[in-house]
């Protein structure tokens, strides 16, 4: 059993109203307490460079970056967000990522890495319809991002991962649309595209980096509608129904399909 830290820090900024920026990092490590890592507006890769030279273990520390931004009404009845982790990543990897393949170092830029994940998502309410919000979200997580070569140092906590619930090596496709038809009664229609390659990490060093999705996939498609209606004051009722289809890719190339129904009604009161 080794001890488990994790530090974290953000700046947000708001130019206009409606308009917010953040931009932070954390860094997870293990085994003691590092003030180092306390102190504000820390630079926490300039901290992990000199503790990993005080102990004499380079890299030690598994640091992350993130940015978020939120643009709510600057297009009428519209929000547009997004967020950027950063696990690791080079110059060289970036480029590889968006299909740009000069040499670096005398490599390809297949060899650099690139362990990220973004969300980019969309909400529009009363266009073109009064009471009607469409939602709309894609989310990808690229091979190994979350991962460290430490496992005492790895993104989660008592084995639950902190960051995406997918995992790394997926992609996620979300729409929904909500409609209100009148005070206390609304409805729920959505659905969710996921496709998931290998869960392993054991290649997270080898060269070239895998690309994205790579192992045997598996694809999850989703479909449900959800019904409300609050009678009274903090008493409603809501039924549900659930499609679940999932599609898992065997060694020898083929499929093997699996359907999921799931029905639910639920009463409310107090909550």
């Amino acid at each position: 059993f080794r001890d488990k830290y994790m530090a974290w820090q953000s700046l947000t900024v708001t130019p206009l109203k409606g308009l917010d920026i953040s931009i932070g990092e954390s860094v997870v490590y293990s085994d003691k307490i590092e003030f180092l890592y306390l102190m504000p507006v820390m630079v926490y890769y300039l901290a992990d460079e000199y503790i990993s030279n005080r102990e004499n273990k380079p890299g030690d520390a598994n640091q992350q970056i993130f940015l978020s931004i939120s643009s709510k009404d600057h297009l009428i009845n519209t929000h547009f967000y997004g967020t950027l982790f950063i696990d690791e990543l080079t110059i060289g990897g970036l480029n590889a990522s968006l299909a740009i393949n000069p040499t670096y170092g005398g490599a390809t830029t297949r060899r650099q890495r690139t362990q990220l994940g973004f969300t980019l998502g969309l909400s529009v309410t009363d266009i073109p319809i009064d009471n009607l919000t469409l939602n709309g979200e894609y989310t990808k997580l690229y091979p190994f991002v979350y991962g460290h070569h430490d496992p005492a140092q790895t993104y989660r906590n008592s084995d639950y991962l902190m960051g995406h619930w997918m995992g790394h090596n997926s992609d996620l496709i979300y729409l929904d649309l909500n409609y209100r038809f009148l005070r206390g009664l609304e409805a729920n229609l959505w659905g969710a595209y996921i496709r998931q390659g290998s869960q392993s990490y054991s290649r997270q060093y080898t060269q070239p980096e895998p690309d994205f999705l790579f192992g045997l996939r598996n694809n999850y498609n989703y479909f449900g509608l959800d019904l409300k209606y609050e009678l009274i004051h903090e008493l409603s009722f809501e039924t549900s129904f659930k499609l679940t289809n999932i599609s898992n890719e065997q060694k020898d190339g083929l499929f093997m399909n699996e359907q999921i129904r799931e029905y639910s009604f639920l009463i409310h009161y107090g909550l």
